[in-house]
Formats: structure tokens, C-alpha cells, sequence
């Protein structure tokens, strides 16, 4: 009798086992926000209540920078004692917009829990910025306008430009020049606000003595050209194949003349 009642509590404990499972607490802890140059990071702590093996994954998640590899882990836990690990990502480049991203820890068995916390990217903004050219080609001593647009006000602009001879001048923008040298110039324009990235551009553009003077060819005279000189080369053409079909029709004449005198003086000496 005592040892069916064992054989029983010893199954209903076997089977009960899987039932119990284990209370895992999760903590996510970052920063408010990372500058440039910064690494980002963020500390977490698993706790469990018992004994057991736990797969998760850490992770941050930006929507306009580069995404890491998501790595799986595993981390055997002491009942009730708590451990911390710390997860290092990028650092922040001077491209980066400013932007909310998530840090988060996934875990994946014995249970499917996930904790995040957000945190900002603090960057300067970007802005357009753009040269207005009239067009691309001047004439020597041709008035050249060069001009910008901006999608803010108030921009310092610092503005280089180059000549043929490699000699450079700064100048304001707006401009008008006369351009006296023939060649490439070159524009390097540093656009900055504060607030804001600095916006660096380089636009080129020529300076030509004269217009390129092209010849204007009449091609209905062209092709009465070309038609009259097919013509021509074609009779010729036709003229010497008739010359040549004379000639070897004369030729073959006179060969079938020769046989047959040839063959008398055959039948003749024969007689």
C-alpha cells in the first residue's frame, strides 16, 4: 500500500514538473540620449525564480541608421540572483539625423517576453542648399550671374572660386562676374547655419572664346550628289560589262572558227 502511494506521488510529481514555470523579470536601462561621437549602449537584468537557461536578444533599433546584427544569447540564471550585462552598439556618426531609436531585450525561451525603452540620437539637422547656375557654358567676357537657394534663411555662406590658372578669390553670393579667362572654374561653396550640418558643394562650369560655328550642310544638294554619282559609277559599270560580254563573244567566235579549219585539214589529210 505505501509503495503505490509513492509509486503515485513520484508520477504526479513527474508530470506536475513541467507545469511549473519559471517567474523571469526583465530590465531595460538607457540613457536619454547619445551625441555625436558617442557610443551607443544600454545595461539590462534578467532575474529568475528558479533555476533555469534563458535565450533572448539584445537589440537597438534606429529608423535612420545603420541596423546591427540580431545575435542570439544564452545566460544560465541562479534562482533569485539577479545579472546584468550591457549592450554596445555603434557610434554616432555626423551624418546621423536626429531621431528616437529603441533599445530592447527579446527573449525568446522559456518564455516570449520583450521590454524597450527609447532613447534620442542628438544631432544637428540637415537642409538643402543648392547653386543656380543660368546655364553651364559662357562666352569670354560674358556677364556669368551665380546664385543659391536654401531651404532656411539667415545661411553664412563662405564661397571659393577657382580659376583656369589654379588662382583662387572668395566671393559673396549673389554674384555677377565677367569671366577674361578661358578654361574651367570651379565654385566651392560651404553653407552653414547654426543648428545645422554644414553643407559642402562644388559646381564647374566653362568659359569659351567664341561659339562653336557649325557647317550648315544641305543635304537635299547631298543627296542629288550621291544620286548623280551612283548613276554614273552605274553605267559605267554596265558599259564595261557590256564591253566585256563583246569581247568574249568575238573571242569565242574566232575559237570555234579555228576548230573548224583545223578539223578540214584533219579530214583532208585523212583522204
Amino acid at each position: 500500500m505505501v509503495n503505490s502511494k509513492l509509486t503515485l506521488l513520484t508520477l504526479a510529481m513527474i508530470f506536475l514538473v513541467p507545469l511549473i514555470s519559471a517567474e523571469i523579470t526583465l530590465n531595460v536601462n538607457v540613457q536619454d540620449g547619445f551625441s555625436l561621437n558617442e557610443q551607443m549602449f544600454f545595461s539590462y537584468t534578467l532575474n529568475s525564480d528558479i533555476d533555469t537557461s534563458i535565450i533572448f536578444m539584445p537589440h537597438i533599433m534606429c529608423p535612420n541608421a545603420p541596423i546591427g546584427f540580431l545575435q542570439e544569447q544564452t545566460i544560465e540564471l541562479q534562482a533569485n540572483t539577479p545579472c546584468t550585462e550591457i549592450y554596445q552598439d555603434q557610434l554616432v556618426q555626423d551624418w546621423f539625423e536626429p531621431q528616437t531609436c529603441t533599445a530592447y531585450v527579446q527573449i525568446l525561451s522559456p518564455i516570449q517576453k520583450t521590454v524597450s525603452k527609447n532613447f534620442s540620437i542628438v544631432t544637428s539637422s540637415s537642409f538643402d542648399f543648392n547653386l543656380i547656375f543660368s546655364k553651364k557654358v559662357f562666352l569670354q567676357s560674358e556677364e556669368i550671374y551665380l546664385d543659391y537657394e536654401s531651404s532656411v534663411e539667415e545661411v553664412i555662406i563662405e564661397a571659393i572660386l577657382t580659376y583656369p590658372d589654379k588662382s583662387t578669390e572668395q566671393i559673396d553670393l549673389p554674384i555677377s562676374i565677367k569671366a577674361s579667362q578661358v578654361g574651367t572654374y570651379e565654385l566651392e561653396i560651404t553653407a552653414s547655419k547654426e543648428g545645422y550640418k554644414d553643407v559642402l558643394v562644388k559646381e564647374q562650369f566653362a568659359v569659351i572664346k567664341e561659339d562653336a560655328k557649325i557647317e550648315q550642310v544641305n543635304f537635299s544638294e547631298e543627296e542629288k550628289k550621291i544620286s548623280f554619282e551612283e548613276k554614273f559609277d552605274k553605267k559605267v559599270f554596265d558599259k564595261k560589262i557590256n564591253e566585256n560580254l563583246f569581247y568574249q563573244i568575238l573571242i569565242g567566235f574566232l575559237v570555234l572558227i579555228i576548230l573548224l579549219v583545223i578539223r578540214r585539214i584533219l579530214i583532208r589529210k585523212r583522204k
